[in-house]
């Protein structure tokens, strides 16, 4: 079996905030302590991971611009850590926070791309569902499509995937997708769509996760494709993310992106993004601008170990 690399639920990162950004005292502080210590986020995220508190580049980012800021308790056990790291006095950090947004209203998510970069989750995931892990590498991901659909109330309702791999040695005969869950929200609904039928979806609380496979139906031979369909459905009240990220830990030849609004209130302002993961490579972005029939949509062909995305930004 392999496990889905790529985040099927691009969903945002921790704490997101669904208004234009406002500068807080925490995120200027830290980003003050980050520059007096002279650490990049790298050496920050790999301090983290070594001293059992793990947390993604994406967030770190996300902490210091303002766009998140830690609420869960394994972020705020992070944060305390950090702290010592950055040699400021204990709490220091912890006290500038604005107090959380009220439950219900993603108070502190973690996307799939966090969820797949931190390798204690995905483990705590897979062992509570009684999961194998091994088999990840006996498919090549070689074509992905995903559509995102966001509800009249600005909040993404569904996700639609369709992959094309092909088996690297014989026997290959599913994928195992994992979401990360909001600490008491309803777990979303994965379906197979076409290509592929459900087995076992086990929730696993102590991980805020809920992992799913997705069965070809029958074992392939080496140089055989499948190409399958499946759908993520979230319920109410739904995912306020003004954003989606895909991060590829392999190469890919061909990822597609749509996101569907469906109005009345559509986003002011659309970027497209990349970055690598590994490296030194500069990252970029550009404005993109919805099409007619109210989508955002964008491409990238030929993929390296990076990170590709989509974020929009609301009126007031």
């Amino acid at each position: 079996m392999a496990t889905e690399q790529a985040t099927a639920a691009g969903t945002p990162t921790e704490g997101t905030h669904t208004n234009a950004l406002v500068p807080s005292p925490f995120q200027a502080a830290l980003r003050e302590a980050i520059q007096a210590r002279g650490l990049s986020l790298e050496r920050i995220q790999a301090k983290l991971l070594a001293a059992g508190t793990p947390v993604s580049m994406a967030t770190l980012s996300h902490w210091q611009s303002g766009r998140s800021q830690p609420e869960r308790t394994g972020s705020l056990e992070a944060l305390s850590r950090l702290e010592v790291l950055l040699q400021v006095e204990a709490g220091t950090l912890a006290a500038l926070l604005p107090p959380p947004r009220r439950r219900g209203r993603r108070l502190d998510p973690l996307s799939f791309a966090e969820a797949y970069q931190d390798e204690t989750i995905m483990a705590r995931a897979f062992d509570e569902g009684g999961f194998d892990q091994a088999g990840g590498e006996q498919l090549a991901d070689l074509s992905r499509h995903d559509r995102i659909e966001v509800g009249p109330d600005a909040r993404i309702r569904r996700v639609w995937s369709r992959r094309v791999m092909r088996a690297l040695e014989d026997g290959a005969d599913r994928i195992m997708t994992l979401y990360r869950t909001d600490e008491g929200a309803p777990a979303p609904r994965i379906h197979a769509v076409r290509g592929c039928r459900l087995g076992r979806v086990v929730t696993a609380p102590r991980a805020n996760a809920v992992v799913a496979e997705l069965l070809f139906g029958q074992g392939l031979r080496r140089g055989e494709f499948a190409v399958m369909e499946h759908e993520v459905e979230f319920t109410a009240p739904y995912l306020a993310d003004t954003s989606w990220e895909k991060y590829f830990d392999r190469p890919m030849r061909e990822y597609v992106v749509e996101i569907q609004f469906s109005g009345p209130r559509l986003p002011v302002r659309c970027v497209q993004f990349s970055r690598p993961t590994v490296g030194e490579g500069r990252a970029s972005e550009r404005s993109v601008h919805l099409d007619p029939y109210d989508r955002l949509t964008a491409a990238a062909l030929d993929l390296t170990v990076s990170c590709f995305g989509l974020r929009w930004e609301w009126g007031q």
